[in-house]
């Protein structure tokens, strides 16, 4: 995985971890393949979604392990096996600018190819903060397949701290604890006036 670049007193927020991991990517390829690894620790590790997925691994780890899935890439990039029920979940995973919108040929090959029964919903794992285009919305609404979105504001949220992750590739998460704040005992102290 790339390094994360920065000064020594910079405060690493997810969007500055992401815009080292486009900065030194030299292709797209490893872009893409630098956000599905990022996106992996992400569902593994997170909170809110720790607890779905037995396992997260490539498309092609796990279309290796059977005989009637095609191993090129197809549109799928990750799939998670889930926990205490019985099948899987196609993962999409595009890293865009901030401000790119998401539209229906970015995903057409994704939703073509995750339309099958094996597959209980879908993610669409993102690193922009625009809402998707109207055409996008009208193809994933009513699927028989539900498509699900996570996008950078999501991300941002999570309790993942991402100073840690950039700089020792470390997954801890922040304390939800709010610290108390120490209240002085009143003085018994009697003062003349």
């Amino acid at each position: 995985m790339l390094q994360y670049v920065n000064s020594d007193h910079e405060h690493v927020t997810l969007r500055s971890l992401l815009q080292s991991y486009r900065e030194q990517a030299t292709s797209n390829a490893l872009r893409g393949k630098v956000f599905e690894d990022f996106v992996t620790k992400y569902l593994m590790y997170d909170p809110l979604h720790y607890g779905r997925y037995e396992k997260v691994e490539s498309y092609y780890e796990w279309a290796k392990e059977r005989e009637d899935w095609n191993k090129n890439d197809i549109g799928i990039d990750l799939v998670a096996k889930l926990r205490n029920q019985e099948g899987y979940v196609a993962i999409q995973c595009k890293f865009y600018q901030a401000d790119h919108q998401i539209s229906k040929k970015d995903i057409d090959s994704f939703i073509a190819a995750s339309g099958k029964d094996i597959f209980k919903y879908r993610l669409l794992v993102d690193s922009t903060e625009v809402e998707l285009s109207d055409n996008v919305n009208a193809m994933i609404k009513g699927q028989a397949i539900p498509v699900y979105r996570i996008d950078l504001r999501h991300m941002e949220n999570s309790r993942i701290d991402w100073q840690i992750f950039a700089t020792k590739k470390e997954v801890v998460l922040k304390s939800t604890k709010e610290p108390v704040p120490i209240k002085k005992k009143p003085s018994r102290k009697s003062v003349k006036v």
